[in-house]
């Protein structure tokens, strides 16, 4: 199982970011998942998640599965299906979970739950693996 890398500034997991989520991923069966409460900063409208934002959230937990599984990335593309709206202060727990991979390019998956279970959102994604010295530039950036 790999190391669950941060970048300290990431608006998403970094420590030293005062506008991010600060938030943390564990790893479990093969997939990972973090809890966080957004605040009115990541409002879209009407005490809404933002949509970018929700992205976000899905990108880097796909990010992050493909960490716990030794694999160093960078997204070539996403896609995110929107299913229910993420109210502002309220709990939601974002998974990720590693797919394929093919030649040089990995898949994963993404979901954000609410409270009830039910899927707020989903997606998919493709990273492009990091090998060489890309991989260690990328490693060395993280902790």
């Amino acid at each position: 199982m790999g190391k669950i890398y941060r970048y300290n500034n990431c608006i998403i997991c970094g420590r030293d970011n005062p506008m991010g989520f600060n938030m943390d991923f564990i790893s479990e069966n093969g997939a990972v998942r973090g809890k966080v409460t957004p605040d009115r900063k990541f409002e879209g409208y009407g005490g809404i998640l933002h949509g970018g934002i929700v992205s976000a959230l899905l990108d880097e937990a796909m990010a992050k599965a493909l960490f716990a599984v030794d694999i160093v990335s960078v997204t070539i593309g996403i896609n995110v299906r929107f299913r229910k709206p993420v109210k502002i202060g309220q709990e939601i727990t974002v998974r990720g979970e590693a797919g394929s991979i093919k030649k040089k390019v990995a898949f994963a998956s993404g979901e954000i739950l609410l409270p009830d279970g039910t899927i707020a959102a989903e997606s998919e994604g493709k990273f492009f693996i990091l090998e060489g010295v890309a991989k260690e530039q990328m490693l060395g950036e993280l902790s």
